[in-house]
């Protein structure tokens, strides 16, 4: 439909040019088919400019100096545009105005198609036409804009007539018609045994994989997701404060424990030690075969010896050992203890 308008729109106004180009081409042809007559002698022209000297040609008879022709007018072609444009512009309009409406027809039966036709022979070329003016697309888009009717809304309908109120159900008709609805069921029969979960598997694609009880197997889809891509890495964090240093160091020292307190303004911080006592390298008693290090403390034969290099000797032989403390001297006997109680008479022994 598109293609039938445009042919018929673009003969129209091919028309329309042609009618207003007629007289002009008409002229054309008259001057250039009209045999130049002899003139009177006309008054000398001004003398035109040299001209770029041409081949020697054979001396010809001198002839009459014949009358100067008229001026020819000069066509306007801005002025020809000006008239053609809004005799176009109102054919346009008159031709959408005038042309009727298409009415959608039946689908035809399609054709046979035809054989293809055999290539024409090539056609002499035309004459070069006088150079036209494009049409503006906008000017023409509003045109066919304002020959189509648009549609608009329409009123708002009536509203319609209120229905009837309803009425309230018979709960006895409706506890019949249930009991009845109940009776047509048809009779559940004993259904086959069902079928169970015998076992599941995530096989390494991440798919769940289960075995039923009658041994078949179903597949559940992936269950274990991949590896998401890696996040954005994400900003550095807000510059530490500096530590302290050996300048902000001082040591201290409160009876078995030693330290060091740095101190920076009022920032503090103290680390605490134990000293080391005899109590950290008590090795008991010496036993044979033990190997003790240096700074171990052991006890053998009531002496305290102190080891001064790793060895497994008994203490009090070589230098391995130094004596710390002397067994002391046995003391005094003591004075005899009161006199005991009397005890329980015996039993009579049996004699055999």
């Amino acid at each position: 439909m598109q293609q039938q308008v445009e042919d018929y729109l673009g003969r129209e106004i091919a028309d329309i040019i042609r009618a207003q180009i007629a007289p002009l081409q008409q002229r054309i042809i008259q001057l250039e088919s009209r045999v130049p007559e002899k003139g009177e002698r006309g008054e000398r022209g001004s003398d035109g400019a040299s001209g770029a000297p041409g081949p020697q040609g054979d001396k010809g008879e001198r002839g009459d100096i014949g009358p100067s022709g008229l001026d020819g007018k000069s066509i306007d072609i801005d002025a020809m545009v000006a008239t053609l444009v809004p005799l176009i512009e109102q054919k346009i309009e008159k031709l959408f105005i005038d042309y009727p409406k298409p009415i959608d027809g039946k689908n035809g039966i399609d054709g046979v198609n035809g054989k293809d036709g055999k290539d024409g022979a090539s056609g002499k070329d035309g004459i070069d036409g006088v150079n036209g003016i494009s049409p503006d697309v906008a000017d023409v888009a509003a045109l066919v804009m304002k020959s189509i009717q648009l549609p608009q809304d329409g009123k708002n309908g009536r509203d319609g007539v209120d229905g009837k109120d309803g009425k309230d159900a018979d709960p006895n008709q409706v506890a019949a018609q249930v009991i009845k609805s109940i009776n047509q069921l048809p009779w559940p029969k004993d259904g086959k045994d069902g079928i169970g979960l015998a076992g599941a598997v995530i096989d390494r694609d991440g798919q769940l994989i289960i075995t039923k009880t009658d041994g078949g197997t179903h597949n559940l889809g992936i269950v274990v997701g991949r590896d998401g891509a890696q996040g954005i890495a994400g900003k550095d964090g807000v510059p530490g404060r500096d530590g302290f240093g050996f300048d902000d160091m001082e040591a201290i020292e409160d009876g078995l424990k030693f330290g060091h307190r740095f101190r920076r303004g009022d920032l503090v911080k103290e680390f605490w030690f134990n000293k080391p006592t005899l109590a950290d390298f008590d090795h008991e008693i010496f036993r044979e075969g033990n190997v003790y290090p240096r700074g171990a403390v052991v006890s053998s034969d009531g002496s305290l010896f102190i080891c001064k290099e790793e060895t497994k000797q008994r203490p009090g032989i070589g230098k391995a050992w130094r004596l710390a403390v002397k067994r002391g001297k046995d003391g005094r006997d003591g004075k005899d203890g009161l006199r005991g109680e009397r005890g329980p008479a015996g039993q009579n022994a049996t004699v055999y």
